[in-house]
C-alpha cells in the first residue's frame, strides 16, 4: 500500500501578511528580551551582566514594615548621601506604579498622591525624580538608580531580522527559519550606582 501525502503549503508567500506580521511583532519581543537582559542578565556569554545582577547593585536596607513610598525615599537619600550619586530614575512593576494613585487621605478619604509624589504630563515623579513602570523588572523588586552615570547600553550591531530556507531540513519540509538578533554591551561603572529593594510590606 502506497500512501501519498501532499507537501504542506507553508511558504511565506502563501500566507498573506506573514512577513509584515513578523516584522511588526518580533521587534517588540526582542525589546522585551533586551530589557530583561539589561536588568537581570547573568553575564555568561552571550548574556549581558544586568544592573540587578550580583556585584552591580547595593541591596536596600529599608525596614520591611515601611510603606513603599518610605522605602523609596530612604533609598534615594542613601544613594545621594552615602554613595554621592544622583538619583535619576526609579523603576517599578506596573502594579506598584499605579498603586500610588489609590492612595487616600486619612481624614477625608479622598484620593491623593503621597507627599512628594507628583503626576505631570503623564509622568510620575518622586521629588522630581521620574518613576517608570516596566514588566521587565521582576516582582517584588524595585530599583532606585543613577541611570545617567551608572551604566551605558552600547549598540555594536543593531537589531536585524533575517529569513532562511536553508536551515536543517527546511528545504525538504518546506519551512522557513526566522532569526532576530543584535549585539550589545552593557558596562556598569561601579557597584553603588543602583539600589535594589523589595516592594513587600510585612
Amino acid at each position: 500500500l502506497l500512501v501519498l501525502k501532499p507537501l504542506p503549503q507553508s511558504r511565506m508567500n502563501n500566507i498573506p501578511g506573514f512577513v509584515s506580521f513578523l516584522q511588526a511583532r518580533l521587534p517588540e519581543k526582542f525589546q522585551r528580551a533586551l530589557d530583561a537582559q539589561i536588568l537581570y542578565g547573568n553575564g555568561t556569554t552571550p548574556n549581558l551582566k544586568g544592573i540587578l545582577t550580583a556585584g552591580n547593585f547595593v541591596a536596600s536596607t529599608t525596614v520591611s514594615s515601611q510603606k513603599l513610598i518610605e522605602k523609596l525615599i530612604d533609598d534615594v537619600a542613601k544613594l545621594e548621601d552615602t554613595y554621592e550619586r544622583d538619583a535619576t530614575g526609579i523603576l517599578l512593576r506596573p502594579t506598584d506604579y499605579y498603586g500610588f494613585f489609590k492612595n487616600k487621605a486619612s481624614g477625608s478619604g479622598e484620593y491623593n498622591l503621597p507627599e512628594g509624589v507628583t503626576f505631570v504630563n503623564g509622568q510620575l515623579f518622586l521629588f522630581g525624580i521620574p518613576v517608570y513602570a516596566s514588566t521587565a523588572i521582576t516582582a517584588p523588586d524595585y530599583v532606585v538608580g543613577d541611570f545617567d552615570m551608572g551604566a551605558q547600553l552600547l549598540t555594536q550591531e543593531g537589531m536585524r531580522i533575517e529569513f532562511f530556507e536553508q536551515d536543517g531540513t527546511n528545504v525538504r519540509e518546506n519551512k522557513v527559519t526566522v532569526r532576530i538578533e543584535g549585539n550589545y554591551a552593557l558596562p556598569v561603572y561601579g557597584p553603588d550606582f543602583f539600589i535594589k529593594g523589595s516592594t513587600v510590606v510585612v
